[in-house]
Parts: C-alpha cells; structure tokens; sequence
C-alpha cells in the first residue's frame, strides 16, 4: 500500500500546497512516477530511462524469471520499448533530487525515530540459478546414489552465513526469494532445481567477492552432489552514496520541524539511486510497522505519513524558492 506510493501521492500533495499557497517559486517542481522499480525485469527501468542510462540491448534482452521479455510486456501495454530511449531528462534542467519512502524494515518503528535520513544505498546483484540433477523414484534409489537437485539448494542456503561471515560485511544480506522444484512429485527425487540469489552491500568490491564465493560454493556443491551448476546474471546494480549537501539539508530542515531523524543506509534499491551521479540526491524514510513490506500486512501509521510528508514539503520549498 505504502511501497513507492507514498512517494508519488506526498509528491503530488505538496505540489497541492505549494498552488494553494501562492509560493513564488524560482525552479519548477517535478513529481516523477517511474515503472519497473521492484526489478521483475532488471530494475529501475524509468529511472534508467530518465538519466539516459537505459539502452537498446538491455530493452531488447532483458527478460522474467519466466523468461518473458521486457520489450513484449512493453507492447502488451500498448508501448512503443524503444521510445523509451528518447525519455533522458536534460540533466542541466535538474537541481536536485528527492525521494520519500517507507524504510521497509524495522529499525526506526523498533527504536520509536520518525525520520532516516539515508546515508547512501546498497548494491544489489541478481542471479538465476539452475542445478540439474537426475529425477527418479524416492523410495528406490539409495541416498548415497542419487543426483538430488534440491539437496543442492539446501546445501547452499546452509552455508549462506559462512559465506557473509568470510566475504561480507554487517551490512551484507544474500537471499534465496525464489525457488522452483522439478518436477515436483512428493515421492520423486528432484530432478532440477531453479532458483534466485540476490545479494546487497554497501561495498562494490565486497559485492564482487560474494559473486565469487557464491560461484565457488555452488560449483563444490554440484561436484559434491553430482550436479550440473548453471547460472546467469540477471542484474547487477553498484551501490551509491547520497549528497553529503543533501543530506545536511534534509537534517536542517527536519530540525526546523522538530523531528527526531537518524542517519542510516538503504539496504533497498530505489530510483534516487541512478540519480546519484546526475545531481545531488536525498532520501527520506518514514518507519514501517514492524518492519514489513512487500506483504498485504505492510503498514505506516498517518502521522509518520503526515510528518515525512511535512519534511518532503519543507525541502522541496526551501530548495524551489532559492
């Protein structure tokens, strides 16, 4: 409900307040809605798209889990994929960017602070996994002689906390979100497995060591399980710091309104990201209840929705009146 909603209606409110107000502005105000964020595809394509980051190949090769093209569900909205290609902002027509969002974890509702004030945001890479085992009958075939595709992914997941533990940082998280069984009978052993890993920390070389260790685990894996290990590169998205100025400002203007605020990291992707080295950028969060979203059970109480918005408000007017 919240998840990048938020952003786009507090956009638009304070596009309201501004009109209503009569406020004499110096810099035109724009509320931006781009698609394709969560990264069904490869992530951020709007945003992509309004940088002029976007390009021919990844319209045309960028495709779902399922294999889907990006260009054909484009079309099947009644787009045009490569017009995308001529939607680049001017970047000298851009003075800074913006963004409010539900944090979508626990610490600001846990620690009782209305405002984050984001510091930068985590990297994010995304594989397809495939691990190709041999399918046969579950009760006939002895334990030490099957090629157990799933045995595969078990194994993997288990030794996910070894592997942040030697390659990665406090800030690091890899999650298997995703996973398909073939061919999915109860007393079959699993033939193939399919399966995502998405990998996040706030270090670019740290990121490249977790691909490499991911890649060294699962390919001891297979040998060990007499598995085929294949795998591709869905997305790989570095991370980013937010405007030392920006952040300063965020933080003046929140004092201004008297509200508590912390600095911290993003550990999700958002679209101020691609932003980042085209003007100077800023992030606020407001606390998600219990630290969930992407649930039906996602939630942020009205007066942190009232109180981000009054702060997104107060920057974009004291940055639009210069």
């Amino acid at each position: 409900m919240f998840d990048g909603t938020l952003g786009v209606v507090a956009g638009f409110e304070c596009l309201r307040v501004l009109k209503e107000q009569e406020v004499a502005l110096t810099h035109p105000v724009w509320v931006i809605g781009t698609s394709e964020e969560e990264g069904r595809f490869s992530g951020m394509i709007g945003a992509q798209a309004l940088t002029g980051k976007l390009t021919t190949q990844q319209l045309l090769s960028s495709h779902d889990a399922d294999g889907y093209m990006l260009s054909d569900a484009m079309r099947a909205q009644g787009l045009e994929p490569m017009a995308a290609l001529g939607a680049k902002l001017p970047p000298e027509q851009i003075d800074c960017f913006l963004e409010l969002h539900i944090e979508q974890g626990p610490v600001l509702d846990q620690s009782g602070i209305q405002i984050g004030v984001v510091e930068g945001i985590a990297g994010v890479f995304k594989w397809m996994v495939k691990l190709i085992g041999k399918a046969s009958h579950a009760g006939t075939v002895p334990m030490e002689m099957r090629s157990d595709a799933f045995m595969g992914l078990a194994d993997f997941a288990y030794q996910l906390d070894r592997i942040i533990a030697e390659d990665g940082t406090d800030t690091t998280r890899i999650t298997v979100g995703k996973a398909e069984i073939k061919p999915g009978f109860a007393h079959t052993v699993a033939g193939e497995v399919n399966f995502t890993i998405v990998a996040r920390d706030m270090d670019e070389t740290i990121m490249e060591a977790l691909e490499l260790a991911c890649h060294k685990v699962l390919s001891a894996i297979a040998r060990k399980h007499q598995l085929v290990f294949e795998h591709e590169r869905m997305s790989w998205v570095p991370p980013v710091k937010c405007s030392p100025d920006m952040i300063q400002f965020i933080r003046l203007q929140a004092d201004a309104l008297s509200l508590n605020y912390q600095i911290m990291p993003s550990g999700a992707g958002h679209d101020c990201q691609v932003f980042c080295d085209i003007c100077p950028t800023g992030l606020i969060f407001i606390p998600s209840l219990n630290g969930v979203s992407h649930s039906q059970d996602e939630w942020s109480h009205w007066h942190d929705v009232e109180a981000g918005s009054n702060l997104l408000l107060h920057c974009v007017r004291q940055k639009a009146m210069r």
